[in-house]
């Protein structure tokens, strides 16, 4: 054993040699150890400002390895990565804390700085918070090298630059905001330089100046596009505003559009600065006023003439205060009171004017009104004039009102209605004779609409199966008579009203339906017009004419039996004469006196056919201003070449109202005149003729310049009664006068006829005027409220109410639903521009129009064009008319809907109280164009019926109520209203807005026709 310890002595000390070298070493160590721990305190130490700094950054600061992974960070890293410590994140790389493509992202740019020694600087990326938010970042990395120059990491400094990218996107998003906003909106905005060049302007000044783009405005001026005047005015404006620093608001000035029409704007102009505050321009906007302007004209020259209808208006108009005394009076009132001026009337009452009794009844409905806000009506109530006369007056007062809508007085106007009491007087007496003459009279009168309808018949009128003659009221001649027959009185009826042209005795023969026997009638037939001249009906009487139309027959077999005879006598006497006539000269002077004796009847054939055209010609005229040309260019052509002057008898004389071409002037006018007075009255009974006028001594000192050609004069008398109404005066060629003595009597009977003829017309006139004062309003009421249906249509799944209350006595809103032969239904609201009986009469001609057409179109769109077309062409260029149509199918599962520039249709659905939705077809109004233009601008929506859902439709009466604040009624409150409604029924739907409008309005009357149809699908 000690054999092989001896034997391992060697490694042994070897290892023991080993062993003291390592301890050795190992103090050493231990020394270098303890120098390093003294080193990293001191440069712990030595850091420690940087460490402190650092971590009270806001940047985020880290060192890291050339591997990629976290040698230190600071305080904000950690926090932002959510870590207790920084201790969490030594050792680990970006992909400990990114997504793989985020943290790829940044290791590769990691490798590159250590790798290349470049650096990375203000790098934006993509970061998130610790809550997950989106942050951005901008990243600078640099190579961090030891003392011998080589890379040994990296160290790197991110600024959280999330609110500034934040700020730049708002930013972006609003530059694009706001340019979309300076391209849409339009009034012209533009960019100046100190030159008063344009640098930039927005699509509207574009437009204003007629271009196709910026380019061609911009680096030109105002002098390059208006007037010098204006674009000086215009570059003094900028050199004061660039000089002074101060803005130009609202400037109002005038110019031009591009088509050289006039227009205003307002202007502001603005300093435009630089970012260091020096001005470099101006920038301007201009808004175009041009419609206020006319607005503001309108409304002044409204105001103008309201001040002139209160002072000038017959009417007694004035104002009161609380304690019932005059604050305003117009002249009648003045004149009414027997003074001279206003002030003395002002701050008086009724007691200075009026007998106590009369005073004290007007303060006590004075008091009234003030305490109830009720105002009162047209009461009748009898006073007397300045001299003592008594008087009738409707007196309306009402509550006025301040700004507050606190009652500060009263209104009142008074009109005089003593001469309308004696009308109305005068008119029942009228009437009395009119039924009396409709009850008495054996001849058949009637009167019809312009449907052919029955309206009023006499005691006279004999129709099949008539019991009564109500009974007749609102049928027409199909149902009394055969088709044929009532088809050829539809024909004639419904061109008279067309035309206005009356059928004057027609002969016709009536034929029944049963096995009554035909007769025959003289039937006369004329228009009625309203006060415009619109014809609304006709009055017809038709006589009984069989016996007369028998005798005519026998007389017409008679007659050409006789010429039979009268064909065969001349025969035998020709054949006479020829046996009797030897010689060829007796034979060529039977047939000389044989040709001048058909010479002379074919004269007289010629005449009486003359004859009977013009009479029948005159005899068609109702209307002097048609009868009187007839007449002249009758009598002028009984001769050819003659001109012709018509004066008629008046209180002063004689008077030319009308005349051929060479005397239609007014020296030839005077001169005729003249020579009637000249004649005397002994002219006036008798034709007279004069051959050679300038040597007549019965016309000193006239002249007719120019009618030398025309030497013959003659005048005919037209007679009724020995009465001479008119005079026609003839001048003619010399070789009239021996026609004129030759045809005397074609004169007469032409004469007599025309005289007649004007007698009918003046009657005729007179009978207008009378038939235009009787109750044209209570008619037009009456009519139209038939016109608007009142029963509920019996629609498959479909319950629906409609109203109408119209602003005066009769309205421009147009209702109506009714069935078509297919079996849909058709629902029309219309709005006529303008009130009252023009409104209401083209509401009838729309109503016509509807259902007539609607027999032929089951499409919305398709029938509002087919009444556009139609309506276009009675409409005047100021007219038109909104609507809305829908066409219901027979099954009510869905529906046709199309609008014409009227208010929306609302739908709600089903019954859940939601808020209505409008449904919004584009479409233009009735009578502004035709044909295509207005079908490219209409749009048609076909609506699915569901049941619960809910319609209303309505005219802009609606939403234009006012109160009187003359504040809106509106839509909102309308969609307020109907969200809340849980009724689904259409009348109480209706009576619930209705109740809202009158609550809003208070006692305010309607402004306008206010018209809705309610509509609920309940299948």
């Amino acid at each position: 054993m000690a054999e092989g310890i001896k034997e391992s002595d060697g490694t042994l000390e070897g290892l023991r040699l080993r062993n003291a070298e390592l301890e050795a070493r190992l103090l050493e160590a231990d020394a270098r150890v303890k120098e390093l721990e003294g080193l990293n305190q001191a440069l712990e130490q030595e850091l420690r400002p940087f460490h402190v700094l650092a971590d009270n950054i806001s940047d985020h600061i880290y060192f890291k390895d050339k591997e990629g992974r976290f040698l230190w960070v600071n305080r904000n890293l950690y926090n932002l990565r959510g870590k207790g410590s920084r201790e969490e994140l030594i050792g680990k790389s970006t992909f400990d804390i990114h997504n793989p493509e985020r943290a790829k992202e940044r290791f590769d740019d990691d490798m590159r700085v250590v790798r290349t020694g470049e650096y990375i600087l203000n790098k934006l990326e993509a970061d998130h918070y610790a809550d997950g938010s989106p942050m951005w970042v901008l990243t600078t990395k640099i190579p961090m090298r030891n003392p011998q120059g080589e890379i040994i990491g990296l160290c790197g400094i991110s600024k959280d630059f999330t609110k500034m990218v934040q700020a730049e996107q708002v930013l972006a998003t609003e530059g694009a905001l706001r340019n979309d906003l300076l391209e849409s909106i339009p009034d012209g905005v533009w960019f100046k330089d100190r030159e008063s060049r344009f640098t930039w302007v927005n699509r509207s000044v574009v437009n204003d100046l007629g271009k196709g783009s910026r380019e061609e405005i911009i680096g030109k001026s105002d002098f390059d596009f208006f007037s010098a005047d204006h674009a000086d005015q215009a570059r003094n404006d900028e050199l004061r505003i660039m000089e002074s620093g101060e803005a130009l608001i609202n400037k109002l000035e005038k110019d031009n559009y591009a088509d050289g029409s006039p227009r205003w704007v307002y202007t502001t102009k603005i300093p435009l600065h630089d970012v260091n505050g020096n001005i470099i321009g101006t920038c301007g906007v201009t808004k175009d006023v041009t419609a206020l302007k006319k607005a503001e004209e309108a409304m002044s020259r409204e105001s103008a003439l309201l001040n002139d209808l209160l002072e000038n208006t017959p009417d007694i108009v004035y104002f009161k205060d609380h304690d019932c005394r005059f604050t305003w009076v117009n002249k009648a009132t003045i004149s009414l009171l027997g003074t001279n001026s206003k002030q003395e009337i002002l701050g008086k009452s009724d007691f200075d004017f009026f007998s106590p009794e009369h005073a004290q009844a007007a303060r006590e409905d004075e008091l009234r009104i003030m305490s109830t806000g009720e105002a009162q009506i047209d009461k009748l109530e009898l006073d007397n004039y300045a001299d003592g006369k008594p008087r009738t007056v409707l007196s309306t007062k009402m509550p006025l009102h301040d700004t507050k809508g606190n009652i500060i007085g009263t209104c009142g106007i008074s009109r005089d209605v003593t001469a309308l009491k004696r009308t109305e007087a005068a008119l029942a007496l009228e009437s009395n004779l009119l039924n009396a003459m409709l009850t008495n009279i054996p001849d058949a009168i009637y009167f019809k609409d312009v449907q052919s309808r029955f309206v009023r018949v006499s005691k006279g009128i004999h129709l099949e199966g008539l019991r009564n003659l109500e009974d007749a009221i609102g049928k027409t001649d199909f149902d009394f008579f055969t088709k044929d027959h009532a088809q050829q009185a539809f024909n004639d009826e419904q061109e008279i009203i067309k035309t206005g042209i009356p059928i004057v005795d027609k002969v016709e023969r009536e034929t029944f339906t049963n096995n009554r026997p035909d007769a025959w009638v003289s039937t006369t037939k004329v228009p009625v017009y309203d006060k415009d001249g619109n014809v609304t009906g006709l009055v017809g009487i038709s006589r009984d004419v069989t016996e007369r139309m028998v005798a005519q027959e026998a007389i017409r077999k008679a007659k050409e039996d006789l010429e039979v005879r009268v064909q065969e006598r001349t025969a035998a006497l020709v054949q006479e004469i020829k046996e009797h006539l030897r010689t060829e000269r007796a034979l060529r002077e039977g047939e000389r006196m044989l040709q001048e004796a058909n010479q002379r009847l074919e004269s007289r054939v010629s005449q009486l056919h003359f004859l009977n055209s013009a009479a029948h010609r005159l005899a068609h005229y109702n209307h002097r201003k048609e009868l009187l040309p007839a007449i002249l260019e009758t009598f002028a052509r009984s001769y050819p070449g003659i001109e012709a002057a018509f004066c008629e008898m008046g209180p002063d004389g004689y008077q030319c109202i009308a005349a051929t071409a060479r005397l239609s002037d007014h020296g030839h006018k005077k001169a005729c005149e003249a020579a009637l007075a000249a004649h005397g009255q002994g002219l006036l009974s008798v034709p007279v003729i004069v051959p050679d006028r300038k040597s007549e001594s019965g016309f000193p000192g006239i002249e007719w310049t120019g009618m030398d050609a025309f030497p013959v004069y003659a005048a005919v008398p037209l007679l009724v009664e020995d009465k001479s109404l008119a005079v026609v005066q003839l001048f003619a060629p010399a070789s009239f006068v021996t026609w004129f003595e030759q045809e005397k009597v074609i004169i007469n009977t032409l004469a007599a006829q025309a005289a007649i003829s004007l007698s009918n017309a003046n009657n005729f006139q007179e009978l207008e005027k009378k038939a235009r004062v009787q109750g044209e309003l209570e008619v037009a009421q009456d009519i139209q409220r038939r016109f608007t249906p009142q029963n509920k249509p019996s629609i498959p799944r479909v319950n629906l109410k409609g109203v109408y209350h119209p602003a005066y006595e009769v309205g421009g809103d147009y209702l109506d639903y009714f069935q078509t032969d297919s079996g849909n239904w058709v629902v029309v609201i219309a709005d006529v521009s303008g009130k009252g009986i023009p409104a209401a009469l083209v509401m009838t001609m729309l109503r016509s129009t509807f259902r007539a057409e609607a027999r032929y179109e089951a499409s919305a769109k398709k029938l509002l064009c087919a009444v556009n077309d139609l309506m276009i062409l009675d409409l005047d260029d100021k007219s038109f008319v909104t609507a809305l149509c829908l066409i219901i199918d027979k099954d009510g599962k869905s529906m046709s809907y199309a609008r014409a520039g009227h208010p929306p249709l609302l739908i709600q659905h089903g019954n859940n109280g939601s808020k209505p939705a409008s449904v919004n077809p584009k479409g233009l109004a009735l009578g502004i164009v035709a044909g295509k233009d207005f079908a490219d601008r209409l749009e048609e929506v076909i609506i699915e019926l569901s049941p619960g859902d809910r319609y209303l439709i309505f005219t802009d009466g609606l939403l234009e109520a006012m109160d009187s604040e003359r504040k809106f009624y509106g839509i909102k409150r309308l969609l307020d209203i109907m969200s809340g409604d849980k009724i689904y029924e259409p009348e109480k739907v209706l009576k619930t807005i209705l109740d809202d409008v009158r609550v809003f309005i208070r006692s305010e009357p309607y402004h306008d026709d206010l018209t809705m149809l309610a509509m609920e699908v309940t299948g």
